[in-house]
């Protein structure tokens, strides 16, 4: 089954890592072979900015640059980190093969709907 998983479509997922009001959030992607980050933010809702964000409806907090354009190093660290906390490369191939299964399972749940519904 391993060389299925190759032609499985890559599967985007976040990780959200909480420390009392604050979260660290991860965009992540898997191929199940490895657990690429995308893009890195931290949010803070205890409002690092100021209360004047509440007043100003435009207000957009700034995430973080893309992650490609962070050092090589700080990139490692974050994805160590994502690591030590179990977000591995298996992590990445069970998840392809759960969203896999999740899918066929809801198609032919689908199938069936549609069959009742033309043969009813």
């Amino acid at each position: 089954e391993e060389g299925d998983m190759r032609s499985l479509p890559p599967v985007a997922f976040s990780v959200n890592i909480a420390k009392g009001r604050a979260a660290l959030g991860f965009s992540c992607q898997t191929d199940g072979e490895a657990v690429m980050i995308s893009h890195v933010s931290l949010n803070d809702s205890a409002g690092a900015a100021g209360e004047d964000e509440d007043e100003d409806e435009d207000y957009m907090p700034y995430t973080g640059p893309l992650f490609t354009e962070l050092d090589d190093t700080l990139q490692q660290a974050f994805s160590d980190y994502l690591e030590e906390r179990g977000i591995t490369a298996e992590f990445g191939a069970y998840l392809i093969e759960l969203v896999h299964d999740k899918l066929e399972v809801e198609y032919m749940a689908w199938l069936t709907r549609v069959q009742g519904f033309i043969a009813g």
